[in-house]
């Protein structure tokens, strides 16, 4: 089952854009109120500093500065997208509206690399002078913005939300799909990495998983990231997201991790809670088509091994048999610095490394270890 929520259509987006937002504006033209004056003083700072042929454009009902380097019907899209995920975002879960201005820059790949924080990060958000900077314009952006949104609602509560609300929230609305009926919430491929752990008995308890710090929760990053995804789904799909996170910043002074009212909104223990969840979890189906996408754009059908992530074959007029650096029978290990246990985590690990990008693949093949230089291929491969 897929719930509906926020009913905002492109047409409605686009129509508000050209009424009130910068789009219809000269390039960096700007209101007259404090934080439109702010922006206006931050958009030459950052286009002093940028090599030419980058453009500004101002939100102002949404408070949303671009810097951007791509053409004007992509930075439109852009706009667009971001514009309809903050109305859907405001009537569904994060209403707390942004009183300050948030800086998103769209860099080329080449002027990224002065500011990514590590080889592999195609995207970060910086809460400590709210910027946002991504070379990706599809699910890292949406991860990105979506720690955004939930800063401003977070701070508006005089609260700070611990790690696994945090990336659970941003991991939840990351693969969300925004259609004429409003946002809809999907299950994506790190459902492979939970149910694989729920078949180990590895999972992470839940009264273990919401007290977690930062440092351990990114010690077991991927099953962290997919258990709190799933968590906040499943109460989605149960009518109740939005009620356990009211419930959740009310009683926050009593209980910061989020279990009381996990307890509270679902009427069980935590443990009964993480029984009927496994359960949920475990006949869950990706959608048609997900696992697929990232095995396209590396050119291989993919399978679990021992070791890694096995090649089963090349597919036909791909980035992999073009380039014929990867052969069927390929274990692969290691992606990009990523070590790869399985087909789940190299299929997350090609989709956050972007499309069109050349990528070091370290792979076993006949019992001999070997690195490659791997191009990856476009979303039209997808």
């Amino acid at each position: 089952m897929t719930r509906r929520i926020a009913r905002t259509t492109w047409r409605q987006v686009a129509m508000a854009l050209g009424a009130g937002c910068a789009l219809a504006l000269s390039p960096c033209a700007f209101g007259a109120d404090d934080l439109a004056d702010q922006a206006g003083r931050t958009a030459r700072k950052w286009l002093a500093d940028l090599p030419q042929g980058y453009s500004a454009r101002y939100d102002g009902q949404r408070r949303l500065l671009y810097l951007s380097a791509l053409d004007e019907n992509h930075l439109r899209e852009t706009m667009q997208l971001l514009a309809a995920y903050t109305d859907a975002q405001r009537a569904y879960l994060l209403k707390s509206p942004l009183t300050w201005n948030v800086t998103i820059l769209l860099p080329t790949a080449a002027d990224y690399r002065r500011f990514r924080p590590g080889e592999s990060v195609n995207g970060f958000y910086r809460n400590e002078d709210r910027t946002l900077i991504s070379l990706d314009r599809g699910r890292v952006l949406v991860h990105e913005f979506t720690h955004a949104l939930h800063d401003a609602d977070a701070s508006a509560a005089g609260q700070i939300h611990p790690v696994w609300i945090c990336e659970g929230l941003a991991t939840l609305f990351d693969s969300a799909h925004i259609g004429q009926e409003g946002l809809e919430l999907r299950t994506c491929d790190r459902l492979l990495t939970l149910q694989r752990a729920i078949r180990l008995g590895t999972t992470i308890p839940l009264d273990k998983l919401v007290s977690m710090g930062q440092e351990r929760f990114l010690r077991e990053a991927d099953l962290c990231y997919a258990e709190s995804r799933y968590l906040l789904l499943y109460l989605h799909e149960s009518g109740v997201l939005a009620k356990w996170y009211e419930a959740y910043k009310d009683g926050y002074s009593e209980d910061s991790t989020g279990k009381r009212a996990l307890e509270k909104t679902l009427g069980k223990r935590l443990f009964q809670v993480e029984d009927d969840w496994k359960k949920w979890v475990a006949a869950q189906k990706l959608p048609w088509g997900e696992l697929s996408r990232g095995q396209a754009r590396l050119g291989a059908e993919l399978q679990d091994d021992p070791q890694g992530a096995k090649v089963v074959s090349l597919i036909r007029g791909g980035s992999a048999e073009r380039a014929g650096r990867i052969r069927a029978g390929d274990v692969i290990r290691e992606f990009n610095g990523h070590a790869v246990r399985n087909a789940a985590e190299l299929v997350n690990a090609i989709r956050a490394a972007g499309a069109k990008q050349t990528v070091t693949i370290r792979l076993v093949r006949n019992g001999q270890a070997l690195s490659i230089d791997q191009p990856l291929g476009s979303p039209a491969d997808d």
